[in-house]
């Protein structure tokens, strides 16, 4: 009726502030770096003046000095033009494009804690996460073929669901057995398992998958980003929050390694982090 406010749908309303509670978080970080680059900057002394009298003969190799540098960037601006050409619009409207900060630090991409990150203990002993995912059978998965984007979904897809029903022997179903991604898998599930919680990386979504190189018939080197919000670990029997790690919705950059088995399955052979981007708002 007119004149009367329009309903919210109370799902969207918590899911946009649970990404309000992620850009507050990254806020908070960000003021923490600024503070500490202040520091830095305090103990700073600047460097001497050049005497008055220096020679004509170190101006002229400075000049040529700086003319060298400003080649080297030149050339780096094309080569860099030249590589943003060749990824996807999505990069660099996520601000993927950029280099590495001194800020970054490698998470952890299967949404345990990072380096210096502290769970929230106050939601200890509440109620399951929102929208968790169901633990009964395990999702029915296709890794064969040549479209990678929907490899690499269907591979997140059955890793997703090991995170909720801890199954360490599954694992090589996805991941290639021997690799460093295979080993860090089955220890985080073994230890789920063991102490009988399971985790939930709440509104992750992959934002997109490109394909970087194809160095053999049955390799072939994926970049992805992704995001999310908080990582939940709950205990298995009664579904209570054990702790809660915000993350503050950042698109993270990543390179992804693919081996084909004997059995025409793709399975991942190695990851690494690349960058972060700008948050990601949901959709």
């Amino acid at each position: 009726m007119d004149g009367q406010p329009d309903e919210v749908d109370p799902a969207e309303a918590a899911d946009r502030a649970q990404w309000e509670r992620a850009r507050q978080v990254r806020e908070a970080r960000e003021a923490q770096e600024h503070q500490r680059s202040e520091g830095r900057a305090i103990g700073e002394v600047p460097a001497p003046a050049p005497p008055a009298g220096a020679s004509k003969r170190w101006a002229v190799v400075a000049v040529a000095v700086a003319a060298v540098f400003v080649l080297a960037a030149g050339v780096m601006v094309v080569v860099i033009r030249r590589h943003s050409d060749q990824q996807p619009a999505w990069v660099a409207q996520l601000g993927l494009d950029t280099g590495v900060t001194n800020a970054d630090r490698p998470p952890a991409r299967l949404g345990t804690p990072e380096p210096g990150d502290t769970a929230d203990s106050s939601v200890a002993g509440s109620a399951v996460p929102s929208s968790p995912p169901a633990a009964d059978d395990a999702p029915t998965i296709d890794t064969t073929g040549e479209n990678f984007d929907h490899v690499y979904r269907q591979i997140e897809t059955l890793e997703g669901w090991l995170l909720t029903d801890p199954q360490p022997d599954r694992v090589a179903e996805i991941y290639q057995p021997g690799t460093a991604p295979y080993a860090d898998l089955v220890t985080q599930l073994t230890q789920l398992r063991d102490a009988h919680e399971t985790l939930h990386v709440e509104n992750y979504r992959i934002i997109g998958v490109t394909v970087d190189s194809r160095p053999a018939p049955d390799r072939v080197e994926l970049r992805y980003a992704d995001t999310f919000t908080d990582a939940v670990t709950t205990a298995a029997g009664s579904g209570a929050v054990v702790s809660r790690v915000p993350y503050d919705g950042r698109a993270r950059l990543w390179t992804l390694t693919l081996q084909r088995g004997d059995d025409g399955h793709w399975r991942v052979a190695a990851t690494a982090f690349v960058r972060y981007g700008d948050v990601v708002p949901p959709s």
